[in-house]
């Protein structure tokens, strides 16, 4: 599954403000039961370094792009295992979920800035998010 350049200028970019430190929300973003507090139904490590995600009793083939403790990560969605050579080797641009930590400038806060160049035809995405985020709220206490 590749992700044509026109829709990367269509990507979906939100920064959500979180009452929390980046130590403390950083492993709901990039562990298995961290995503499965809040983003997926279930998450599950698999050998090679991909992850099983499960929405809605459908599975996707994630990989982690890229990872900056405490900072960013990035997963890669594709649709089979031979293809993690391509994102690792930049070959090929797929859809992606960006998560990454932003200091608040003026408050202990820090915000959740979420970039998301999916496939997802959905209008109601922002809803979808906005949704996530509650919940990732309750499960931090943020």
């Amino acid at each position: 599954m590749k992700v044509h350049p026109d829709r990367l200028a269509d990507a979906f970019v939100k920064e959500y403000e979180l009452n929390t430190t980046a130590r403390v929300l950083f492993p709901f973003l990039s562990t298995p039961a961290g995503l499965e507090e809040w983003f997926a139904d279930k998450v599950k490590a698999n050998p090679g370094g991909f992850l099983a995600f499960e929405w809605d009793d459908a599975d996707h083939l994630g990989v982690i792009d890229t990872l900056k403790l405490n900072k960013s990560v990035r997963f890669c969605f594709i649709d089979s295992p031979s293809q993690a050579h391509l994102v690792q080797e930049r070959q090929q641009q797929f859809p992606f979920i960006e998560f990454s930590v932003v200091p608040g400038n003026f408050s202990q806060s820090i915000f959740l800035r979420v970039t998301d160049v999916t496939e997802s035809t959905s209008e109601d995405i922002e809803e979808t998010w906005d949704f996530l985020i509650s919940t990732l709220k309750d499960r931090i206490g943020g």
